[in-house]
């Protein structure tokens, strides 16, 4: 399966950022499943981090209304993402958080630099040999006691979407991985399971959400 995923992934998603941004609009405020998920990632880093006001960011934002979602909950919100796009809109959303275009693999962000940080339904489009290092960065912008979220589609299905949002044409990655991969593969980065959720019996809709704590740096 050869792509240049990067720029395919860009392009795709500039394409269709509007017809995107129409269909999940509202979405913040009628999806109680995702709704929670950040507002336990919110609430983790403010108990963590009272009472100053913790940095989170929102990795593969979109439009952005997960990190507007995450402004009205007492943090300090980042959007990142891979379009142009999609930045452009999230700004027009948004004047209370901070939006930057930006790659999973080289994230502008200090190490230990955020206390929690969401991956939502990104890392499906990355193809195998790019996982680890993706994974490697998440883990490092998170400040030792912080929360790395990360969620999607799972299975084991494997293909490249042709058609998106709109009609318009896409060429991207949709390559379901087991739940268990990513239990492992942050385990193997020192990170502690907290949660983890499984959504839909359906395979074909499966989707989960895996809430993991980075160890507090010792005092010894």
């Amino acid at each position: 399966m050869t792509i240049d995923w990067v720029a395919d992934t860009r392009e795709s998603y500039d394409r269709v950022a509007q017809p995107y941004a129409d269909f999940t609009s509202g979405a913040d405020t009628t999806s109680a499943y995702m709704i929670g998920t950040y507002g336990m990632l919110a609430g983790s880093c403010r108990n963590d981090r009272a009472p100053l006001r913790p940095i989170v960011a929102d990795i593969g934002c979109g439009p952005g209304m997960w990190v507007h979602l995450l402004a009205t909950m007492g943090v300090e919100a980042i959007g990142i993402d891979l379009s142009p796009g999609m930045i452009d809109l999230a700004r027009a959303r948004s004047s209370d958080a901070r939006f930057e275009v930006g790659s999973i693999h080289d994230l502008e962000l200090p190490t230990d630099g955020v206390d929690g940080a969401a991956c939502m339904y990104v890392l499906h489009h990355l193809p195998d040999d790019a996982i680890d290092a993706a994974l490697d960065e998440l883990v490092r912008v998170v400040r030792p006691g912080g929360v790395l979220l990360l969620g999607g589609h799972i299975g084991d299905t494997r293909r490249v979407k042709t058609e998106g949002y709109g009609g318009h044409p896409m060429h991207v990655l949709s390559l379901r991985r087991p739940a268990s991969l990513w239990e492992a593969k942050l385990r193997d980065r020192g990170m502690t399971i907290e949660a983890h959720t499984i959504y839909d019996p359906d395979e074909d809709t499966r989707t989960h959400t895996l809430f993991t704590r980075k160890p507090a740096a010792s005092t010894h």
